[in-house]
């Protein structure tokens, strides 16, 4: 598992970032981005299928697979799903919710966001929830344009700060919430990525 350090409320905070990571926005509403996948070997080809995302056409070839470390075909699907969500930003579409008893149901992995783009997810929720717009988005965080989309780009690596102020300008405040195994103010555990099986 990898943490990474963020500043919360004027102290260093140790966020998991391969993990299940929640948030919270007003304390009514915990959102869990993690999503199932399932890999299918057809002829030649793996697939990776997505149950929150039918849009997803994954693949590869079954001899790159196997040269694959576990942790590649976890970055390879996660950036997937990366994908398909800036899709949906972009063309303004909800975005999927995974519910507490998805997360155990029989899959080949598991595609997480990081705490960043967690962060980023929720403000586009308030941004699609509030906004006609981005202009309307814009004079809301009172940003540029510019600056306002990177902050809905999941792969621009924007400042927490940013984000939270941005939160902060629809009149809502962002919790951030996690399940650790260890105690991480002592040691950070080994990342461990179990290797699917076809």
């Amino acid at each position: 598992m990898r943490y990474e350090v963020h500043k919360l409320r004027g102290r260093s905070v140790w966020y998991p970032s391969a993990l299940v990571v929640s948030c919270t926005i007003k304390r009514l509403h915990m959102h869990t981005y993690v999503y199932p996948f399932t890999i299918d070997s057809i002829d030649e080809e793996i697939f990776f299928r997505f149950q929150h995302f039918p849009e997803i056409i994954s693949a590869m070839n079954k001899d790159d697979f196997k040269q694959k470390t576990s942790k590649e075909i976890y970055t390879f699907a996660t950036e997937s799903v990366l994908t398909a969500l800036q899709a949906r930003i972009h063309t303004k579409q909800s975005i999927p919710v995974v519910i507490p008893t998805e997360i155990s149901i029989k899959a080949d992995g598991y595609a997480s966001l990081n705490v960043l783009q967690s962060m980023k997810l929720e403000l586009y929720i308030l941004y699609r929830d509030n906004c006609k717009n981005v202009s309307d988005f814009c004079k809301i965080i009172g940003l540029t344009e510019t600056a306002a989309r990177r902050l809905l780009d999941l792969q621009h690596k924007s400042i927490p700060a940013a984000i939270e102020a941005a939160i902060s300008a629809f009149g809502s405040i962002i919790v951030p919430t996690w399940t650790v195994q260890s105690d991480a103010r002592h040691r950070k555990p080994v990342p461990h990525y179990p290797t699917p099986q076809l």
